[in-house]
Formats: structure tokens, sequence, C-alpha cells
């Protein structure tokens, strides 16, 4: 079961990284093809601010969870579940500020329902 958290954990450190930079580089949202219409109930003028959050909560965030994981820390298994709970709460914020969604929306928040039920499941199996 850690192999598949490790599994999960680097797939969101990756694939949060990458689409943070991209809209920390193209603020305009054009290179995801995201336009800057979509933040009009947000806080947010533009994608530079949310790309940092994408980055260092979900990208390098889940690096640390991954190192955690891989050290067997005291208690990662909250650190497990607290990421896939940040990453429920991340989706349902922007379903329900954004108007419309999107497949990604639905397989994110799959993926951190998924993370904040393993990390209750590794306690139980003593891993």
């Amino acid at each position: 079961m850690r192999f598949l958290v490790l599994a999960l954990v680097f797939f969101l450190s990756i694939s949060a990284c990458f689409g943070g930079w991209m809209l920390m580089d193209h603020p305009n949202g054009r290179r995801l093809q995201m336009p800057v219409s979509m933040l009009e109930n947000t806080p947010f003028p533009d994608f530079f601010w949310p790309g940092i959050i994408l980055f260092v909560v979900f990208g390098l965030g889940s690096l640390l969870v991954a190192g955690l994981v891989i050290q067997r820390a005291d208690g990662y298994h909250r650190w497990v579940s607290g990421l896939g709970l940040a990453l429920v709460i991340w989706i349902g914020v922007q379903l329900a500020l954004i108007p419309g969604y999107s497949w990604l929306q639905l397989l994110y928040g799959g993926l951190g329902l998924l993370l904040f039920v393993l990390g209750f499941r590794l306690v139980r199996s003593g891993l």
C-alpha cells in the first residue's frame, strides 16, 4: 500500500509542479488554454497566485509528504490524509467559484479522496 501511496503522491507532485509552473510563467492562462475570465468570481486577477499555490502546496508539498512516507516518519499517514483533504478542498473551492467543470477536477478530487482514505488505511495496516 505504501508503494501505491508513493505513486499517487509523486503523480500529484509532478503534475502540480508542471501546472503551477505553467500558470506562473503564463498567468494569462493561454498556455493551458484557460481564459482569465474563469477567475471572474475569485479574488485573483490572473493565474499567477493560483499557480504559486498549486506549485508550492501540491507540487513541493507532495514531495515533502513522499519523503515522510519513504522514511516512515512518525505520523506520516496523517500527512498523506492531510494532503488528500487539502486537494479535495482545493477542488471544492474551484467548483464553487469557477463556472463549469473539467474532467481534471473529477480526477484530482478523486485522487484527493483516495489519499485521504489511504492515509487512514496506512494506520490500520501498521505500515
